[in-house]
């Protein structure tokens, strides 16, 4: 059994880590082409050039010219959203998953756990129905806590070398009783350093800015899981539809919302103001509202409506 094997085996979860720059997802898109040929499919949020604009793409400078590059393959797939990541999780056996960090961004217009929260529970979903987790990331700092400190089974530094080749330097965690605290805590020693390293053969976009939607609150997921009294023998049958049931849900009440709230724009055109005002308004509250993840404000209909009768626009 490779080194490979070890580190990709299902339950792990790995950092990847450096500075920009360095090769972290040129590296991972290397090991997820090897993890192809031992019979694995790669899920996770890096994208791909297609192939008509591969050659385009090297034109740029995006690519090595030196590299004969080949598209992306079939079972090295894109999955931008958290519920595409968890339906193909559960749906193919045999896989691991590799996730950007650095591109995930909470995004839902209702107010839902804020990103470290559903990062952790991401982490902990993965881990459960059996893939691998491996989250690409500049510093370890930037990692959740509880992923850093409880879960992380493998942690690798990248460092990019002169001839454009990389060298990992791998560390694993070894957990321990520390009895000043009187708790469990886990120590990274040495394990391994893998020199030169080839770059990646797959073209995939080094210019993307990347993008991870969290289309369903994962949190809701596991009080659900629970709800419905769900074993671990279920998970892989059951996970499927409850995700879907929850992605369905929370579209009807973005529509809802949308139907019963108006933006600071709308808002400003009906009182012929700009939408600094109006969000001055809302801050001083003038105008109750409400602000989103973004920082974008919402404000009810019928407070609208109040307003521009009391100020005489109606």
């Amino acid at each position: 059994m490779s080194f490979w094997d070890v580190f990709f085996e299902d339950g792990n979860v790995n950092t990847i880590i450096a500075p920009p720059k360095k090769g972290k997802t040129n590296i991972m898109v290397d090991m997820g082409d090897k993890l192809i040929k031992h019979g694995k499919t790669v899920l996770g949020n890096i994208m791909f050039f297609k192939e008509k604009n591969i050659q385009k793409a090297i034109n740029n400078g995006w690519l090595n010219p030196d590299i004969k590059y080949r598209p992306q393959p079939k079972k090295f797939k894109y999955l931008p959203t958290a519920s595409e990541l968890l339906l193909a999780s559960t749906t193919q056996d045999d896989n691991a998953v590799i996730v950007d960090e650095a591109s995930i961004s909470a995004s839902s217009y209702k107010a839902m756990s804020d990103p470290a929260t559903q990062f952790r529970f991401l982490g902990f979903t993965i881990r459960k129905i059996g893939s691998c987790l491996n989250v690409i990331t500049q510093a370890k700092s930037a990692v959740v806590p509880t992923l850093r400190e409880h879960l992380v089974t493998y942690e690798v530094h990248v460092k990019r070398m002169p001839n454009g080749r990389r060298d990992l330097d791998i560390l694993k965690a070894n957990h321990f009783f520390n009895e000043t605290k009187g708790d469990y805590d886990v120590q990274m020693i040495p394990y391994d350093y893998i020199k030169n390293l080839p770059q990646a053969r797959i073209a995939y976009d080094t210019r993307h800015p990347g993008g991870f939607e969290w289309d369903l609150d994962l949190k809701e997921l596991y009080d659900e899981i629970a709800r419905r009294r769900i074993d671990s023998t279920e998970i892989k049958e059951e996970l499927p539809n409850l995700v879907r049931d929850l992605v369905a849900d929370r579209k009807i009440e973005n529509i809802m919302r949308k139907k019963m709230f108006m933006q600071s724009g709308r808002v400003a055109q009906i009182f012929d103001v700009t939408t600094q005002t109006v969000r001055d308004w809302a801050e001083s509250g003038i105008l109750k509202g409400e602000r989103n993840e973004k920082g974008h404000w919402f404000f009810p209909i019928k407070e609208v409506k109040a307003k521009a009768i009391s100020d005489g626009y109606l």
